[in-house]
């Protein structure tokens, strides 16, 4: 834990504790709440349950089609997005004009199969 400071252990016998959960039942052994304690009695405390945390989970990105040029993406809502990877750069000597219109003609080749395949 970052910064955390030493924690001092303290037992109070024959305490009532009441525990306000956000689900109904018991706590299962070895089950964690986080949440806020307060003494409201001589022997008596209460827990309650903190509201859960609105983190929003970073979703794995789903790949529906992984290829040489092209990767289609599904996206959380099922939509699918198609994506082109990255080029590798050209040689010095070589036509420019050449090498462009062979990349052209397999990226419509891979578009085409996977039309195909998974009919987008």
């Amino acid at each position: 834990m970052k910064n955390s400071k030493p924690l001092f252990p303290s037992t109070e016998p024959d305490v009532d504790l009441k525990i306000r959960k956000r689900t109904p039942g018991r706590l299962q052994m070895g089950e964690r709440i986080h949440g806020t304690m307060v003494r409201d009695g001589r022997f008596h405390y209460e827990m309650t349950e903190d509201e859960p945390t609105t983190k929003r989970l970073r979703r794995k990105t789903r790949y529906v089609y992984r290829g040489e040029l092209v990767n289609v993406v599904e996206q959380p809502d099922g939509t699918r997005i198609l994506t082109l990877r990255r080029v590798c750069s050209v040689e010095k000597n070589s036509n420019k004009t050449l090498a462009f219109m062979s990349y052209c003609c397999k990226l419509l080749r891979e578009i085409s199969q996977i039309v195909r395949m998974t009919r987008i």
